[in-house]
């Protein structure tokens, strides 16, 4: 059950680090753009 919510926690931190990648090379695109 431990692993279990290890497994949960690492799906929300991976989750999380994409959202702030996919966010980060948004912002650059307008830079760019602009």
């Amino acid at each position: 059950m431990e692993l279990m919510m290890v497994e949960a926690h690492l799906e929300v931190l991976a989750l999380l680090v994409v959202a702030v990648v996919v966010l980060r090379f948004v912002k650059n695109n307008d830079d760019t753009e602009k």
